[in-house]
């Protein structure tokens, strides 16, 4: 059994071993980069609680499988998400996604925004299903950049 939950500062060091424990397709698929830590720019928000950031844990047994986050800027959001191997394609992701949905609109936002590999084939899915419009990313042919309009 799993459950989410909001993240905190203090649970920096389990979602580092985390981050370290995600295949390298799984990582690069989430950051872009064979990155084997969270970044420092997360890390940050999160020991600090940035209130610019939701970051949301898929936590069993008390480690975590899965991480998503909410940047908020101004009336739009940035959400990504990264489950760990073992637990994809278990409803995990859809969960995590919707749950960063639920605290986009909390927040009064009227537009989510999500970027990913092209080649993600079930980010891409996840990303339709939770009613995200897919298109060529203007700034990396690599890459495409998802938007849902959020409704008031």
């Amino acid at each position: 059994m799993w459950h989410l939950r909001t993240a905190q500062g203090k649970d920096v060091d389990a979602l580092q071993r985390f981050v370290g424990n995600l295949s390298l397709a799984t990582r690069v698929q989430r950051f872009f980069a064979p990155l084997r830590e969270l970044p420092g720019e997360l890390v940050r928000a999160l020991r600090q609680a940035d209130p610019a950031h939701c970051f949301v844990i898929a936590e069993a047994d008390g480690e975590p499988i899965g991480l998503g986050q909410l940047a908020l800027r101004g009336e739009q959001g940035e959400v990504a998400l990264v489950v760990a191997d073992a637990w994809q394609s278990r409803g995990v992701g859809a969960r995590l996604l919707a749950q960063l949905l639920v605290e986009a609109s909390r927040h009064g936002l009227r537009e989510v925004m999500l970027e990913t590999l092209a080649g993600n084939r079930g980010m891409r899915a996840l990303a339709r299903r939770g009613g995200f419009d897919l298109q060529r990313h203007p700034g990396d042919p690599e890459l495409l950049l998802g938007r849902r309009q959020l409704t008031a």
